[in-house]
């Protein structure tokens, strides 16, 4: 059974008892509109960042591991990030312990 990231993220006790945090979440959790994430794209590549923008976490999460090369080891220093967009959610020590 996979759990989205809201929902993963909701089960954090600070969700339920910091407001600020909550609200921070709240406001950062949405989806971004297309325009801004066109914007922020173009911006980046101004600056020589590649971008790849993907639609959900799973593509997300296959990307980064496509770019990964095969047999390579690579050490995330707990990388909320990447223990949030996987599904179910991995934990730090085994997501670093993988071997591509």
């Amino acid at each position: 059974m996979s759990t989205s990231a809201q929902e993963y993220l909701a089960s954090d006790s600070a969700l339920h008892s910091d407001k600020a945090f909550k609200a921070l979440f709240d406001k950062y959790s949405k989806v971004a509109s297309d325009d801004v994430i066109t914007k922020t794209k173009e911006a980046l590549e101004k600056k020589n960042h590649k971008v790849t923008v993907v639609a959900d976490k799973a593509e997300a999460l296959k990307t980064v591991i496509d770019l990964i090369p095969e047999g390579a080891s690579i050490h995330n220093p707990s990388s909320t990030t990447l223990v949030r967009a996987s599904t179910p959610p991995l934990s730090p020590t085994l997501l670093s312990s993988i071997t591509y």
